[in-house]
């Protein structure tokens, strides 16, 4: 079976929620080879990005 491309977005991607609880998951998941190849993520937000 081919495997499906997969678009992720991400609203509120400079949010705290997002860096503590959202990319740690999604890089779990990479790094657990769970996400497919065709694997995109998008992510918006009205803040901008800093440090």
């Amino acid at each position: 079976m081919k495997e499906q491309p997969i678009l992720l977005t991400l609203f509120g991607a400079t949010g705290d929620l997002a860096f503590r609880k959202l990319y740690p998951a999604i890089y779990q998941l990479y790094r657990s080879g769970r996400l497919s190849q065709n694997f995109a993520l998008i992510g918006t937000a009205r803040r901008p990005w800093s440090d």
